[in-house]
């Protein structure tokens, strides 16, 4: 993981699993309504929310620090 990590409760995985669900309704909904920033933003707090969701369950700890740094992080995962 990054050196920017926070360690993070496992069980707490759910919560950023549920917020990334939410996003998606959020993106898909505005998406139909033509909400074209709103989508694209909405989707990426989607992604954020998932990344962290898997980080917390297999890793107990997530990102802390900037987007790019973020990206770097997972690159080390793979």
């Amino acid at each position: 993981m990054s050196k920017v990590a926070k360690p993070v409760d496992k069980r707490l995985y759910k919560n950023y699993l549920q917020k990334s669900e939410e996003m998606l309704d959020v993106a898909r909904y505005a998406a139909n309504t033509s909400k074209k920033n709103a989508a694209v933003a909405s989707s990426v707090h989607c992604a954020i929310n998932a990344i962290d969701a898997l980080a917390v369950f297999y890793f107990g700890r997530r990102h802390a620090g900037g987007h790019e740094e973020a990206l770097d992080a997972i690159r080390g995962c793979l």
